[in-house]
């Protein structure tokens, strides 16, 4: 047995840090982080701080020619220069993989916010009305999180929707591309409105430079999708390495945790070492679960000792456009730029849907290689400079539904196989009705916005591709479903166990949600 601990925080996502960070600020307690800890490779790691060091007119050629290898229906799977720690299972934990199903479980150090595209925005606060807590509630804490990390944008017509809850916002250069888009969507301000259209320079989340981002900021060398040798996308882990100089906080890696125990002075935690292969005990006054959706509802599960149970894993439909600007550009195959998302468009069209449709807008970037040369390779070899100008028109919208128009995963648990996660994707009829009306809007608006869908090329991403999933154990104010939580996130009748993902979240909205489940997770640890 582990000496006791006060407080315990399962995981070192976002929301694991968000909740030490506010656990912190109480007095007398003590914070222990118990983690897989899943990092990138020690050469990968080496070969990074390298080139964080040096100027980027000095990296090595093939620093720029890193290519995914591993693709669905077109899209990259991310990694982090190359390695795939974030999905590397953890003993004693099996997951039966299926390629049409694209969420999965990370035990990384950080989790997903290794690899994630920094796109960060509050909820809406009419989106989010089923809930049992009201953004008027969670503005305090957004205000908080937000303290953690730098956000590109600016005040724009997002803003009163969405608020930035900072006065001093980044700045972050347009590509040639993203600056006429931008211009010509500012000159049809007002005919977008009207039309339900709202958009922005997208709201990012970067490293703060006293938490490891780099003092140069973004150098725009484009390699924010394979991985920012510069560190200036936000993780979880520099929020992490800023609570390890706290006297009161300790972090233990290569921890897997498989499910709780509690009694009326404290919470028995029975986990698996990874390095010895043996399972251990642990024990604390209260227990924070933020392990990620997947292994917090597993831990649950086993947690409230159940036989089977079917848990539905809400989850928010993604859709790739393609799109061409009304313009061509010169010498695009070569520009300096950020290859992340750099302008958010929310539509509103209550005759489509009742909530907000979120869509992050990506200009080109050489990732698009690899689909342009499996339809134009010959053209391109016969008329390389008329493919380069249509090429340079081209952008990629990626558009996002609320979970109430999308299809959802199951979670079939099984306590024969406690560990094993088991799911399967159940579809929407909704779906593909507000698609095809979503497409249409934005072809009848093209001539307003400047950008022509290529709806014959559009992909539907099947379940859990968005990696925004989550309510298999749903916060609750009067308890109405067999396993739920109530608002400071305790299962049932459990009074020391918090869980604070966003396996609690009644609702998905199309939103970003990375932002909504850090303030919940802070609020949790807060008022816990």
């Amino acid at each position: 047995m582990i000496k006791n601990n006060q407080y315990i925080v399962i995981g070192s996502g976002p929301s694991g840090v968000s909740c030490a960070t506010a656990l912190l600020k109480k007095k007398n307690i003590k914070v222990l982080m118990l983690d897989t800890g899943y990092e990138l490779e020690k050469d990968l790691e080496l070969e990074a701080k390298k080139l964080y060091k040096i100027d980027h007119s000095k990296w090595p050629k093939e620093t720029f020619n890193t290519k995914p290898d591993l693709y669905y229906k077109g899209v990259p799977l991310k990694k982090l220069f190359g390695s795939n720690f974030t999905y590397q299972i953890s003993q004693p934990y099996t997951y039966k993989f299926k390629k049409e199903i694209g969420i999965r479980p990370s035990f990384a150090k950080g989790g997903f916010s290794n690899i994630w595209g920094g796109a960060i925005m509050p909820s809406y606060k009419n989106d989010i009305l089923d809930w049992p807590i009201s953004f008027k509630k969670l503005k305090p804490y957004y205000k908080k999180v937000v303290k953690l990390f730098d956000i590109t944008g600016q005040k724009d017509s997002l803003s009163k929707y969405f608020p930035t809850f900072k006065n001093k916002l980044t700045k972050l250069n347009l590509s040639e591309q993203g600056e006429a888009i931008y211009k010509f969507l500012n000159k049809n301000e007002k005919k977008l409105k009207k039309k339900g259209f709202f958009f922005g320079r997208s709201r990012l989340a970067f490293n703060k430079k006293k938490y490891g981002g780099h003092k140069d900021g973004c150098i725009y060398c484009g390699l924010c999708l394979t991985g920012c040798p510069k560190n200036i996308i936000y993780s979880s882990v520099s929020t992490l390495q800023n609570l390890k100089k706290n006297q009161n906080f300790k972090y233990l890696p290569g921890i897997t945790v498989t499910s709780l125990k509690e009694n009326n002075s404290k919470v028995l935690i029975n986990a698996f070492e990874n390095k010895s292969k043996e399972k251990i005990s642990l024990s604390g006054q209260k227990v924070f679960v933020g392990a990620g959706v997947l292994q917090t509802t597993s831990i649950i599960a086993n947690t409230l000792k159940l036989k089977e149970h079917k848990f539905e894993i809400k989850d928010k439909s993604l859709i790739y456009l393609p799109l061409l600007f009304k313009k061509s550009f010169s010498k695009i195959y070569n520009q300096e730029t950020n290859t992340l998302s750099q302008i958010f468009f929310e539509i509103m069209d209550k005759k489509i849907t009742k909530k907000f449709i979120h869509g992050q807008l990506y200009l080109y970037n050489k990732l698009y290689d690899r689909e342009i040369n499996k339809y134009l390779l010959p053209l391109k070899l016969l008329i390389p400079k008329i493919i380069e100008k249509l090429v340079s028109r081209l952008t990629v919208l990626q558009i996002y539904l609320h979970s109430d128009y999308s299809s959802k995963l199951i979670f079939h648990y099984n306590s024969t196989k406690p560990h094993e996660i088991v799911l399967e994707e159940i579809r929407n009829n909704k779906t593909d009705d507000v698609v095809k009306k979503i497409l249409q809007k934005i072809k009848q608006n093209r001539k307003i916005t400047g950008l022509y869908p290529l709806i014959f090329y559009k992909k539907l991403a099947t379940a859990g591709h968005s990696y925004h999933s989550g309510g298999t154990m749903p916060m609750e104010r009067i308890k109405t479903k067999e396993i739920s939580t109530d608002l400071l996130g305790r299962p049932n009748n459990l009074k020391r166990i918090h869980c604070i993902d966003a396996s609690i979240l009644p609702s998905i909205p199309a939103t970003t949600i990375t932002l909504t489940i850090m303030a919940n997770a802070y609020r949790i640890g807060s008022e816990s």
